[in-house]
């Protein structure tokens, strides 16, 4: 399946993916923190993030819609679209 990012800036021909919390760290203080958390994705000798959402439930049902659509065997997943489509349900 080929997924298009929201910024339909990166694509990748994926077979895989997971969600992975974002930490950064506070540059005052030093302490770390969950900033968010963004969608990987895995392709043939490759692996990026596509989507950065606030919360691990957007991200959550955003990665569901993706396995969804990637078991009917579409071949195309574009974040913006789907997006959209996923959080008007809600």
């Amino acid at each position: 399946m080929i997924a298009l990012s929201q910024d339909s800036r990166a694509f990748i021909d994926m077979f895989a993916g997971e969600i992975q919390p974002v930490i950064q760290t506070d540059q005052n203080t030093g302490e770390q923190y969950r900033a968010g958390y963004q969608i990987v994705l895995f392709g043939f000798n490759i692996s990026f993030p596509v989507e950065f959402y606030k919360n691990e439930e957007e991200a959550m049902a955003m990665f569901v819609d993706l396995l969804a659509n990637l078991k009917k065997g579409e071949e195309f997943y574009d974040f913006r679209s789907r997006e959209t489509a996923v959080f008007k349900k809600r």
